[in-house]
Order: structure tokens, then C-alpha cells, then sequence
């Protein structure tokens, strides 16, 4: 919730100056924000998988969210690029997950698929 609460502060900033001045940290705020809220809340009526959404996916789908914002937080204090951290592929993959996992096992998937993406990071970045 604190971090929709700052991402609204950060959208009223964006709106007049623009979401190139923000320093990387707030980046990643909006950006985890904006999985959090297309990935996460918004919902299709339309859609089999996004019409109902049980509780134990629901949880699954913050936790790898919240997991992951807070692993790249640690390479963002570092001052490695956000793009370099969230590549565009991994952002699509959260953003989507919602409606490609149809059942709960497959969560495992995006999370050996991060684990993998971040200890590559360790092993570039920790030297």
C-alpha cells in the first residue's frame, strides 16, 4: 500500500516534469506500481483466467511482485540501471502473469526464471 501511496506522489511529479527526471529508486517505485496495479488489480470480466481470481494466486502474484522489488531495490542502491535490472522481457512477464498462470504450480516457472535473472546479477555486479 506505501508503495501506491509514494507512486501517486511520483505520478503528480511525472505529470509536470516528466518520468526521465526521476532518479532510478523512484523508477522502480513506479514502476512495481504500475505491475502492481495493471498486473495485479486490474481486472477483465471478459477474461476466463481474470474473471475469478482465488486467494492463494492473488497472494502468489503480490509475493513475486514484492519479491522482486525488493531485489532490485539492492542492485538500484548500487546504481546499476533499472534497465539493466528489470529488462523489458522480465516487466512483460509480470505483467502478464496474471492471465498465462492457470495454475498455481506454475508460479515455480517465474520464480526459478528470477532467481536465475538476479543471480546472474549477483555474479556480473558483485566483483
Amino acid at each position: 500500500m506505501k508503495l501506491l501511496t509514494e507512486d501517486d506522489r511520483l505520478q503528480q511529479i511525472i505529470k509536470i516534469v516528466g518520468e526521465d527526471v526521476l532518479p532510478d529508486d523512484q523508477k522502480l517505485v513506479v514502476l512495481i506500481s504500475k505491475i502492481i496495479k495493471i498486473g495485479v488489480l486490474q481486472q477483465s470480466a471478459f477474461s476466463e483466467v481474470d474473471s475469478y481470481c482465488p486467494l492463494e494466486k492473488q497472494y502468489n502474484l503480490i509475493k513475486i511482485i514484492m519479491d522482486t522489488y525488493t531485489r532490485a531495490k539492492k542492485y538500484v542502491e548500487k546504481s546499476i540501471a533499472l534497465s539493466q535490472i528489470l529488462p523489458s522481457e522480465m516487466v512483460s512477464k509480470l505483467l502478464t502473469m496474471k492471465e498465462e498462470i492457470k495454475e498455481i504450480a506454475e508460479f515455480k516457472n517465474i520464480e526459478n526464471m528470477l532467481n536465475e535473472h538476479f543471480e546472474k546479477l549477483e555474479g556480473i555486479y558483485s566483483k
